[in-house]
């Protein structure tokens, strides 16, 4: 409910001006040179954004320090924006649902890729909250859900799918190799984005398929967020792609 919602933004912003801190948020261009562009996130809160006056890519002026990151996508994110502290069962099947519907989506787009890979080939949703998007790929390949929530993963392993707690740094430690990656609205969370792509690549096999989804600022000209740029400023993201 609206009300639920906001008291979960409310218990996190507490939460986090007492418990967080920032940097300063370099381009993945490398260049310094840009200027603010806007002030709030959707919710109303403090976020300015800049663009990057050498590459145009937007990004937020500053973000959290690594140390707060993890704590944030392992106890706050999920209950923040999915149903409070403790997600219910109902509310955790809602959104595996969601995710599956999704899931046939991102098959879509990846089934002539696909039929290059082994018979049986090796899956990971990296980042993949309760792991429905793995749904339509449970039949042709062995599906790893990668996620730091622990009331996700748990849910997730309930469904029959294997689940490693971590990020893209520690892929080396799941066991096996992945022969598709799926990165779904993942990759703008991310501050230090080129060498967790660098990690990635490290653990990927040669003929390895990433399949990377991102909200683009350009979906704003086909009706997205009612062609409102300030409706898709999220605070968890780093990165404005387009």
């Amino acid at each position: 409910s609206k009300k639920d919602a906001e008291r979960n933004f409310t218990e996190f912003e507490e939460y986090e001006r007492k418990n967080y801190s920032t940097r300063p948020l370099q381009c993945l261009c490398g260049h310094e040179d840009s200027y603010k562009i806007s002030e709030v996130d959707r919710e109303g809160y403090v976020f300015p954004l800049v663009i990057c006056n050498s590459c145009g890519l937007i990004r937020a002026q500053d973000y959290w320090k690594d140390e707060f990151i993890e704590d944030y996508y392992e106890n706050r994110y999920r209950q923040k924006y999915e149903g409070g502290r403790k997600p219910t069962e109902e509310n955790l099947s809602k959104f595996f649902e969601a995710q599956a519907e999704h899931s046939k989506e991102v098959y879509e787009f990846v089934k002539d890729f696909i039929t290059q890979l082994p018979k049986s080939f090796e899956t990971f949703d990296i980042g993949g909250g309760a792991g429905g998007v793995l749904k339509s790929f449970e039949g042709m390949s062995n599906c790893t859900l990668v996620d730091f929530n622990k009331d996700f993963l748990k849910f997730a392993s309930k469904k029959g799918l294997n689940t490693f707690e971590g990020g893209i740094e520690e892929l080396d430690k799941v066991g096996t190799q992945p022969d598709l990656v799926i990165l779904s609205h993942v990759i703008e969370h991310i501050p230090d984005l080129n060498n967790a792509l660098r990690a990635l690549k490290e653990n990927l096999k040669f003929g390895s398929f990433v399949y990377i989804e991102v909200p683009s600022i350009d979906a704003l000209n086909h009706g997205d967020y009612y062609h409102d740029f300030l409706r898709q400023i999220h605070k968890p993201h780093c990165y404005y792609f387009s």
